[in-house]
């Protein structure tokens, strides 16, 4: 006689499935310096502890201070954190090794959610369990499911009334019924009698074997641990925040009941689709720039916080727009690569590339396809997080022409209102999709981007930071024979035009320097001044004397203005980003 429960086929537990990348003390104090590199230090020492997860005092930071610097790892120059080569090593290698366990850790659960998601009651291994034929419940996917739903899920809830579900029809009345017991005033599902009354009556008599036996399902859907919580919390038990994108998106994903009969093969390879087409995302990659970043946090203020439609990006070439624009979005995503897809426009690009467009089918000759927007539309629908949408080159198209109707609705008063695309689809563009896009204001087009489009993006200005060159500078242990005329180089250019400090990212050596001039910033000026040559004539002399100085032994700063003096940098915090909505 068939039986109606799913049973307990397992009575073994996986007991840690998980994988954790533990760091000693010591690498944690280290980081705390290394994502400090550059940066004042000082009492109370804000821009370390910013990095730690316990405020150290003053003296303790001091303490860990002199062991780094003992030991080579830094030191202090001018007032600022300097990482040695050997500290960057040693910090860089250690970030290495946590991106790859935590890139690991995620594969490996995408590919359990993956196969887990796909599991069937009823299949081939399980054919002797008397289990009815008509049985197309997934069993794994049902737990999930109620745990997305109801926040999440207690052992008698699992035990009385999940486990009798033995067909997907039957899953929303089982939810229902789960519901309506927890909104009534009595209910205490660690009470068997209230269990009883409100939730059905049990399977297993013996309390404490029914919840030895509901523990192998939690276990097994919770992978162990990493999925769910290993240890129940008066009897309730959650999912990891951490992959409830996942499940949520697997959830989502129809998944029809297949019968394999006997094949335990085909059963097998169709399990291992989901190792296929799960774990294929890239290992998630950590941002390096800091919580009170100025441009990351000018994003969130304008558009998580002010509700703008999105942020545009603007600065000359090399002030790190798309640079940026990606750290952004891997700091708003916690490093998920999967939540944030970067294209670029060009002249030719259309809706049709954009948001929705016909592309080549077998079958059908043709077919209607969501393009980036509607795919990452979708992506957020399916995350309980930010996801980011990168336009980089923003000016280099039309973009009113590119959006559509969607321009309007990205704005953020209009997120999650339905409206209709010229094929005749419904659509919605979710609170959580954010738009980052990058552009030179100098670009010729710009003056040519539509009115309503400029109003929904927030502007934030990137200028050319002596800072940073300074430290690609000292990164680099460039000599200082070159680093102080490539600093007066950096600050006599601004002079005349803006020269963004990532052009002088790679010097190293005068003849990194020479290169840099002679196959970049040349033709940068050329091009600028081709109409001026009054002008043109000042920047070749400035470089000019800049290889004069590079190749002497005992180089000084460049005169300026026949001073022999040179206008510096003022230390302190980064340049704060000018910010504004659109009119």
């Amino acid at each position: 006689m068939p039986i109606d429960n799913w049973g307990t086929p397992l009575r073994d537990v996986l007991v840690d499935a998980d994988i954790v990348f533990a760091p000693a003390e010591i690498n944690e104090k280290f980081q705390a310096f290394f994502r400090a590199d550059g940066h004042r230090y000082s009492a109370p020492y804000d821009e370390i502890n910013a990095h730690l997860p316990d405020t150290l005092s003053p003296n303790r930071v001091e303490t860990w201070k002199k062991l780094f610097d003992t030991v080579g790892l830094l030191y202090v120059d001018e007032g600022r954190v300097r990482i040695s080569r050997f500290g960057r090593l040693f910090g860089g290698e250690w970030e290495r090794l946590a991106r790859e366990a935590a890139g690991a850790r995620r594969v490996v659960a995408e590919s359990a959610v993956g196969v887990l998601g796909r599991y069937q009651l009823l299949n081939p291994t399980t054919l002797n369990r008397g289990y009815p034929p008509d049985c197309d419940v997934l069993p794994y996917r049902v737990i999930w499911a109620a745990m997305l739903r109801l926040g999440d899920l207690h052992w008698e809830e699992l035990h009385r009334v999940l486990l009798k579900v033995m067909k997907q029809a039957d899953l929303e009345s089982a939810l229902i019924k789960i519901e309506q017991a927890r909104a009534s005033s009595g209910y205490n599902p660690n009470d068997r009698a209230s269990a009883s009354a409100h939730l059905g009556p049990a399977i297993y008599s013996d309390g404490s074997q029914a919840t030895r036996r509901m523990t192998p399902w939690f276990s097994v859907a919770g992978f162990g641990g990493m999925l769910i919580d290993r240890e129940a919390t008066h009897g309730r038990r959650r999912l990891n925040p951490e992959f409830v994108d996942l499940i949520a998106s697997e959830v989502a994903t129809p998944r029809p009941w297949i019968d394999f009969g006997t094949d335990q093969e085909g059963w097998f390879s169709y399990l291992d689709e989901g190792v296929k087409t799960l774990a294929k995302t890239s290992v998630p990659e950590l941002p390096v720039i800091a919580d009170d970043d100025p441009i990351y946090q000018a994003v969130v203020d304008l558009v998580i916080k002010d509700n703008m439609g999105g942020a545009l990006l603007l600065g000359a070439p090399g002030t790190g727009k798309s640079w940026y624009a990606r750290q952004i979005a891997l700091k708003l995503t916690s490093g998920k690569k999967e939540r944030v897809r970067e294209v670029q426009f060009h002249p030719s690009y259309q809706y049709e590339d954009f948001v929705e467009g016909y592309v080549p089918d077998a079958k059908e000759g043709f077919r209607l396809a969501d393009k980036h927007l509607l795919e990452m539309a979708e992506v957020a629908r399916q995350s309980d997080g930010p996801v980011v949408l990168i336009i980089d080159e923003f000016s280099r198209t039309d973009p009113a022409r590119v959006l559509g109707e969607t321009m309007t609705y990205m704005e953020g008063s209009l997120r999650d209102a339905p409206f209709f695309l010229p094929s005749g689809r419904q659509a919605t563009i979710p609170k959580n999709l954010i738009f980052l896009a990058t552009m030179n204001p100098d670009d010729r087009s710009v003056d040519e981007i539509d009115a309503a489009m400029d109003r929904r993006w927030a502007k934030i200005m990137l200028q050319p930071s002596s800072t940073k060159v300074n430290d690609f500078l000292v990164a680099n242990a460039t000599p200082d024979k070159v680093r102080a005329p490539a600093m007066e180089l950096f600050a006599r250019l601004q002079d005349h035009l803006d020269v963004g400090h990532a052009f002088f990212r790679n010097v190293r050596d005068a003849d990194s320097l020479e290169r840099l001039w002679t196959t970049q910033l040349k033709f940068l000026v050329k091009k600028r001044f081709r109409f001026d040559p009054g002008a043109l004539q000042e920047i070749e002399a400035l470089w000019a004397t800049c290889a004069e100085a590079i190749a002497t032994p005992a180089a000084g700063p460049l005169e300026r203005n026949g001073s022999g003096t040179q206008d510096e940098a003022p230390e302190g915090a980064p340049e704060q980003p000018e910010a504004a909505a659109g009119a």
